[in-house]
């Protein structure tokens, strides 16, 4: 799955619409899903948890409007994380292709850089699954993030951390994933220097008797 950040809205089947708590949408939206949003905000708060979904023909396709409630800004920042990896969640369930983002929807909980790349992050670990020993995987649908802001800098910045926090977060989890048999203390050693020669970190691997001493 690719994650960009964009500046102007283009092609998408899925619009996600994070809302800060009693703020409803503020964000400029495109006249042709104003209807599909209005219809969606009635009754949107914007508590933490809160989530809405209405699918609707928007130009002659189905686009489907996803509301995911951030709260009033208080209680753990991982309320944020958790908000927007139920989003991914919801637009793998409508079997949507291409997503934008509207983070200046939230102007307030958004402005943060570490909230925009953590978003970054949820979407992709959200979307994750584990196929390699599976007969018949089950491919998410969803094949792109665009991330909306009107601070195209600070969210091409936030696109970049989250895609390499998540690839190692994902890395990793193929790691513990992976069953003893397929993957022994050797290709522990061995993935470990590929990641180091990878991403420019040194790897010592200790023999036992080096464990021992």
């Amino acid at each position: 799955m690719i994650c960009k950040a964009i500046t102007e809205l283009n092609e998408y089947n899925a619009l996600v619409i994070p809302v800060e708590e009693g703020k409803g949408i503020v964000t400029e939206l495109p006249a042709a899903v104003n209807e599909a949003v209005s219809l969606a905000a009635e009754g949107f708060v914007g508590k933490k948890s809160e989530t809405k979904v209405l699918t609707m023909p928007v130009e002659g396709k189905l686009v489907s409007v996803i509301l995911i409630g951030l709260g009033d800004g208080s209680g753990h920042p991982k309320n944020r994380f958790t908000a927007f990896a139920v989003a991914m969640q919801e637009c793998k369930k409508v079997k949507a292709e291409k997503v934008t983002v509207l983070m200046d929807n939230a102007p307030n909980l958004c402005k943060c850089p570490n909230v925009k790349m953590k978003a970054v992050e949820a979407f992709h670990l959200a979307n994750y699954s584990f196929n390699q020993f599976k007969t018949h995987p089950q491919e998410s649908p969803v094949k792109e993030v665009s991330f909306l802001s009107s601070d195209a800098e600070a969210m091409a910045h936030a696109v970049w951390e989250g895609n390499i926090c998540a690839e190692g977060t994902m890395k990793a989890r193929d790691v513990v994933n992976t069953p003893s048999m397929a993957m022994s203390p050797e290709d522990l050693a061995k993935e470990a220097r590929k990641a180091g020669a990878a991403c420019g970190f040194n790897v010592r691997v200790l023999e036992k008797e080096q464990i021992l001493a």
